[in-house]
């Protein structure tokens, strides 16, 4: 199974949608995650309703702070995926450990307001949904464990 760990802000709204998303797309050989460098409290109010829309389950989704996957017992990500050119930026300045030569940073629209507008938040969504696509797309096969 190969692992796959997005990384956002504030862990509220794409990152949640990407790992959603990626966890049913996968199909069993891909289990993902999503954190935030600044966790919020709660996700945004929107997301339950869009992935809704999409016939997908917001259940269990909460913000998670990216240092529980910086811990020596977190799953290990075999990749890492950066939502955003402003977070990426600020990943490779911070306090965070990673190789930023081994982070791939997905160019998003990540201002707070991008969910707020329904069809805005639509179109962030097919994004997402078509990266993960390609991205499943181009990842070696691997048959599901029984």
């Amino acid at each position: 199974m190969i692992t796959v760990l997005f990384i956002c802000e504030d862990n509220t709204r794409l990152g949640q949608l990407a790992e959603t998303y990626a966890n049913v797309a996968g199909n069993g050989v891909l289990r993902a995650f999503s954190a935030g460098v600044a966790p919020a409290s709660a996700i945004d109010p929107c997301v339950p309703a869009l992935l809704a829309r999409h016939g997908l389950s917001s259940a269990g989704l909460e913000p998670k702070s990216l240092d529980i996957f910086l811990m020596p017992h977190a799953p290990i990500a075999d990749r890492i995926i950066c939502l955003g050119d402003d977070l990426a930026v600020q990943l490779a300045t911070g306090d965070f450990p990673l190789d930023m030569s081994a982070v791939d940073v997905w160019q998003m629209r990540t201002r707070p307001s991008c969910l707020q507008d329904r069809l805005s938040g639509e179109d962030q969504f097919r994004h997402l949904c078509w990266r993960i696509d390609e991205m499943l797309r181009a990842m070696p096969v691997i048959v599901p464990a029984a």
